[in-house]
């Protein structure tokens, strides 16, 4: 069976991109209600978490390129959530903090993401989040761990472009 065929139904591309389509919805949704997007909220976590971090370094934590950082920040500076300062030795580098609105913000988020962790988790076999979440530990750490291999095999094969 070829589990990493996208093709195939049970096959863990297809599993993966069904659940973080799923999660995306249902994130989507739950964050409309602090009027923000899963974009913000995710710069908020993590501007939350490293305080006076670097725009260059927000965005590589986040995947996103530099214009999708400034767009999201100024976005959050204008709701007052997160605050921008040059550093006075080099002014090409911005260090992005959070207000104290947006530690508020966060701390109303955390507690509503508990309570709807505790209602998601209650629709599931007990054990079974516990179960997935080790399994896919395992996993993630087999495709790093295998990654250099993996990317050496993929750029082995020969152009297979349609052009």
């Amino acid at each position: 069976m070829a589990r990493f065929a996208f093709h195939s139904p049970d096959s863990l591309p297809r599993l993966f991109h069904t659940i973080a389509e799923h999660q995306f919805n249902n994130g989507n949704r739950f964050v409309k209600k602090f009027n923000l997007t899963i974009e913000q909220v995710s710069v908020m976590f993590i501007v939350h978490e490293n305080n006076g971090i670097s725009q260059k370094e927000l965005a590589k934590k986040t995947y996103k390129d530099q214009a999708n950082i400034t767009r999201i920040t100024k976005r959050l500076i204008n709701k007052n959530l997160l605050e921008i300062k040059g550093i006075p030795t080099d002014k090409r580098v911005n260090l992005v903090y959070i207000t104290p609105k947006g530690k508020e913000f966060i701390q109303k988020v955390f507690t509503a993401i508990e309570d709807y962790a505790e209602f998601a988790n209650s629709l599931f076999r007990p054990g079974l989040i516990d179960e997935i979440t080790k399994n896919l530990k395992e996993y993630v750490e087999a495709i790093v761990k295998n990654e250099e291999k993996m990317n050496e095999y993929t750029d082995s094969l020969p152009d297979m472009s349609l052009d």
